[in-house]
């Protein structure tokens, strides 16, 4: 009996497991990072500041011989989240959501090539963490990078015929918009997939798959930038496309003096938690 179920487990992990676990495995110690971009800091007192005046900014906060120049914050709602993880785990909390994000987009680009020879998917996969070493960390740019691999899995599923989750992506595209300003790229996937069909389509007028994703994809594409029964557009949901920032209630107010420049230190101080002033 233990003879058998030691060749199982031999069986188990053989060499395809253990590469790609260990893949898997050291590419996530990568993207747990440290802090190392320089706004950083810069986006965990934005964060505060939203939350201590209730409202967005709508003027530059922090530049001081331009007080009165219009701001757009386009990731208000990520430092929102940052400084509340921040507060309750300091940057060590930090680095774990954001490293356990940025390993959820690499799972779902795993989900994409494992069909393929899984030898050059593991290198493949391993390449391409090494390759982004140098951005890799808290920083909101993670979140594009993790929904640009769930759209681009998601617009794989539904041409292949597996899945329709893709329905689903208008609602994402609402979310998206209020986390980043990377958020316009789904719109560019969404038009390669809709321009691949239509080429189809047009080549292959008697398959009637192409003719369907085209009306599918149109479809999403429109209800990506329009949300609501009334037509309401991104541009409603996302600051990014505002000139100038509302507040989180109905009245707006305008910033007439910069607060002071924030005093927020760096991982190289002698605490083991920074705390912005």
């Amino acid at each position: 009996m233990r003879t058998g179920q030691g060749l199982r487990l031999t069986e188990r992990l053989g060499a395809k497991t253990l590469l790609l676990g260990g893949v898997m495995i050291v590419t996530l110690s990568l993207f747990v990072a440290g802090e190392q971009d320089p706004d950083f800091w810069w986006h965990l007192r934005t964060g505060r500041w939203m939350l201590d005046n209730g409202r967005l900014p709508s003027v530059d906060l922090y530049t001081f011989t331009v007080p009165t120049h219009i701001w757009t914050d386009h990731e208000y709602l990520t430092e929102i989240l940052m400084w509340l993880v921040y507060q309750a785990t300091g940057v060590i909390g930090l680095s774990l959501a954001f490293g356990l994000l940025t390993w959820a987009g690499f799972w779902i680009m795993y989900r994409q090539v494992r069909r393929q020879p899984w030898v050059i998917a593991g290198i493949g996969l391993a390449i391409g963490a090494t390759a982004g070493s140098p951005i890799w960390g808290p920083r909101a740019q993670m979140i594009t990078f993790f929904l640009t691999c769930l759209e681009l899995y998601w617009l794989q599923a539904y041409l292949a015929g597996r899945s329709r989750a893709i329905q689903l992506f208008p609602l994402v595209m609402v979310l998206w918009a209020n986390l980043h300003g990377g958020w316009v790229i789904g719109f560019v996937w969404l038009g390669v997939a809709l321009g691949a069909e239509l080429l189809a389509w047009a080549w292959d007028r008697a398959n009637p798959a192409h003719r369907k994703h085209v009306r599918f994809l149109a479809i999403r594409y429109e209800a990506c930038g329009r949300t609501g029964s009334h037509d309401v557009t991104l541009a409603i949901v996302s600051p990014l496309t505002r000139k100038n920032s509302g507040s989180f209630s109905s009245s707006r107010r305008t910033l007439r003096t910069p607060p002071p420049v924030p005093r927020i230190s760096g991982s190289n101080e002698n605490s083991n938690r920074a705390r912005p002033a």
